[in-house]
């Protein structure tokens, strides 16, 4: 579950990373949008915002920032998985992660 705090920055910086497109959100809105998001995991979450950021030039949705953290969450699952049944030694050849 997100924090309140944790939400409210990654928020802060869709604000700033969308501010020439008149990307506003009041505390009612902020609200709502926390229902939206608050039982994700805080690193998804995370993931999914530095995400849509990169890859968007328009202020998101919530549906669109649901799918990039949906997106996060599921290549961090698979990551695990794969992390399961790969020995490290050969991981280095297909997956450019230090852990």
């Amino acid at each position: 579950m997100i924090e309140s705090n944790i939400f409210i920055n990654n928020m802060q910086k869709l604000l700033a990373a969308y501010s020439h497109k008149n990307f506003k959100l009041t505390e009612d809105s902020m609200n709502i949008w926390y229902e939206f998001f608050k039982n994700y995991d805080t690193i998804d979450f995370e993931r999914g915002i530095i995400m849509y950021i990169r890859q968007n030039q328009y202020s998101p949705t919530i549906s669109q920032l649901t799918e990039c953290i949906n997106f996060a969450k599921d290549y961090r699952v698979r990551k695990e998985e794969f992390k399961k049944f790969v020995p490290p030694e050969k991981r280095k050849i297909v997956y450019y992660d230090k852990d």
